[in-house]
């Protein structure tokens, strides 16, 4: 148990272990320290639900803060088991809107003058509501259309107020148990609260939709909305508004004279082109957040998530995804091995098994009959059972190019991802040979190999220098004698327990037997004998009862 609760969050603490008892997890409300506030009395939900669907009730229950660590961790296959990770992309992020005085409050605050000045017509209803922000549709004093998203008052105190709680029981955790060691538990939630604060600063996503405008200027069939960064700040963003048909609407967009299929194939190259050549890509890809415009250009809204990809990951994603589709089960492991975080706990042999099930279950069909959703959902359980720990922005690589083929498909059944997205990933790989790009990695690799050799004798100096001063030592860190030592603690607690009974009766029974006691004193002693008999028999008891579980 985690030795300390910090007062200013104990309302908190409690609404926590609420819900994990009403849900069925007051294990993990005892294990976190959170036992001592549940209710007495408290009726608890229906558990007939499956423990995947009532983790993510739990993280629904709980407010903004676990929806969205909820929705980070179905994209870490190597964190979560595959069976929560199909539960945790069902997690709803749909709130009741903020009143719009409170709304009026945040703008002039923000933004330093009435609403009035800033907005010749500003809509009070707003046409969507999420745990973090909601969004208005707005007229400039110029006539122009915008739509402005307003961060809802007081949330990021209330998420960091959950993130000290989270930080607190990742470290506990880490502290005390193997797998939160092996899986960095505070590494990751310091991660995730990078991404989250992210969120919060809306001058943030304002720059991610100025660089994504900037990497389609002159793209042919794309519209990326413009800031209005004079009506921007850390809690307000504006944007420019686009108006269009939902990417989901196919009887609309038919209606309107546009060819899904068509539709279909534009949307999967913009994203190609972001993931294989920019390193910079739209993460949430959902009909939500596509609409088709009236001269039939593919519009992008809401910029709060997106990826950025380095080139090596590029690389390496671009040969996973070729090593995927032409079932090279060999060049996958390497991939998966290079692209990983291996521990002493990764098997090849595990590995290599896992990769051979994955073929043999799903990719015995043509290939045009091979899902990408299909391949990334095996390729999540795989890297789960192998225990790779695998960078996080390939797994947002990864279910970015799952949800868009949705998406596609359901625009065009007969659409086939796997061929889209082949001459993209070819040409990632063949860049790597192109002379100029070799040029640049022998140079590179020249100057670190001479860094390498001028350091050399300075570093064997040092070494030896500390070898010289008695400074180097060999540091053991033994595994696997938690279990055994806290074994010893028991046996040593129990026999101390049973020596200090064994004393008290003796003593007693010769002070009774020699000495001339007053009455009360002996029916005093009588009774304290009568209580150090019965917890003789307990400790006999629990003995024994220990003995015939070790047996099972």
């Amino acid at each position: 148990m985690p030795s300390l609760l910090r007062h200013g969050n104990l309302r908190r603490y409690r609404e926590i272990a609420a819900v994990l008892f009403d849900e069925g997890f007051e294990y993990l409300a005892a294990q976190a320290g959170f036992s001592r506030f549940v209710p007495r009395l408290r009726r608890r939900r229906d558990l007939t639900a499956s423990v995947e669907e009532r983790a993510r009730r739990v993280l629904e229950r709980l407010g903004p803060t676990f929806v969205k660590i909820g929705q980070l961790l179905s994209t870490r296959p190597d964190l979560v088991p595959p069976e929560f990770l199909a539960e945790l992309v069902k997690l709803q992020d749909d709130v009741t809107p903020v009143a719009f005085e409170r709304v009026r409050a945040v703008i002039e605050e923000d933004l330093g003058a009435p609403l009035t000045e800033l907005f010749a017509v500003f809509d009070p209803e707003p046409i969507a509501a999420a745990s973090i922000g909601q969004v208005h549709v707005a007229v400039l004093p110029d006539g122009s259309d915008v739509v402005v998203k307003v961060q809802r008052p007081g949330i990021a105190a209330v998420m960091r107020a959950d993130f000290d709680i989270v930080h607190q029981q990742a470290a506990f955790a880490e502290r005390a148990t193997h797998w939160g060691r092996r899986y960095g538990l505070v590494e990751n939630a310091e991660e995730f609260e990078r991404v989250l604060s992210g969120e919060l600063d809306y001058l943030r996503e304002a720059r991610s939709a100025e660089r994504f405008r900037e990497n389609f200027r002159g793209y042919p069939g794309v519209r990326v909305p413009a800031v209005d960064w004079e009506r921007t700040s850390r809690r307000v963003l504006t944007l420019e508004r686009l108006r269009g048909i939902k990417v989901d609407d196919v009887e609309a967009l038919r209606a309107a004279g546009f060819e899904p299929a068509e539709i279909a194939r534009r949307g999967t190259s913009a994203y190609f082109k972001q993931m294989f050549e920019d390193g910079f890509f739209h993460a949430d890809p959902h009909p939500g957040n596509l609409i088709v415009t009236p001269e039939g250009d593919l519009g992008f809204t809401d910029f709060g998530r997106m990826g950025t990809v380095s080139s090596w990951m590029r690389t390496r994603f671009a040969d996973l995804f070729l090593a995927l589709i032409d079932r090279d089960e060999r060049e996958v492991a390497d991939l998966l091995l290079e692209i990983g975080v291996a521990d002493r706990e990764t098997d090849r042999q595990i590995l290599d098994s896992a990769i051979a099930r994955m073929y043999a279950r799903y990719f015995e069909s043509a290939l045009g009959e091979v899902r990408i959703s299909v391949v990334a959902y095996e390729v999540m359980r795989v890297v789960y059972e192998a225990r790779l720990r695998v960078p996080s922005e390939l797994t947002l690589l990864i279910t970015t190019f799952a949800t868009l083929e949705g998406v596609a498909v359901a625009l065009d059944p007969e659409f086939n991802v796997v061929d889209a997205a082949r001459p993209f990933a070819a040409r990632v790989a063949r860049e790597r040979f192109a002379p100029a790009n070799v040029g640049r990695a022998l140079a590179r690799s020249l100057r670190h190999m001479n860094r390498l050799l001028m350091d050399l004798p300075e570093s064997l100096n040092r070494l030896m220098r500390r070898a010289a001063d008695g400074e180097l030592g060999v540091e053991v860190r033994p595994e696997g004698f938690d279990r055994i030592v806290e074994q010893l603690r028991e046996m040593v607690n129990r026999l101390a327990f049973a020596v200090v009974i064994g004393a008290f009766v003796v003593g007693f029974s010769l002070i009774l037997r020699t000495a001339e006691l007053p009455g009360w004193f002996l029916w005093v002693s009588g009774v304290m004998l009568f209580g150090a008999a019965g917890i003789g028999v307990w400790f006999f008891l629990s003995i024994f009862l220990s003995m015939w579980r070790a047996r099972r």
